[in-house]
């Protein structure tokens, strides 16, 4: 949930991949509008994991499920008060 939060600051691109061989463990991130990618979860995984090829995916297709939609929503609230928004 932290690319959809990167993404309502800084714009930018969602990026989507899964581990080599094990579809069930995905990953998102983001790429910045300067082409810089921002990985802030990476470091969840072990080092030695490798993914696929990444796909730029919409904002939309990252909060189709309910779950995520929950998570997202507090997690921008905390954000939105740390910041003072």
């Amino acid at each position: 949930m932290f690319h959809l939060i990167v993404n309502d600051y800084l714009k930018g691109e969602i990026l989507y991949s899964h581990v080599q061989n094990n579809k069930k463990w995905d990953h998102y991130w983001n790429k910045l509008p300067s082409g810089k990618e921002l990985d802030l979860t990476r470091d969840q995984f072990p080092k030695k994991i490798k993914f696929v090829e990444p796909k730029i995916v919409s904002r939309k297709k990252t909060l189709s499920s309910k779950r995520t939609q929950r998570g997202y929503k507090l997690l921008k609230k905390r954000v939105e008060k740390l910041l003072n928004v």
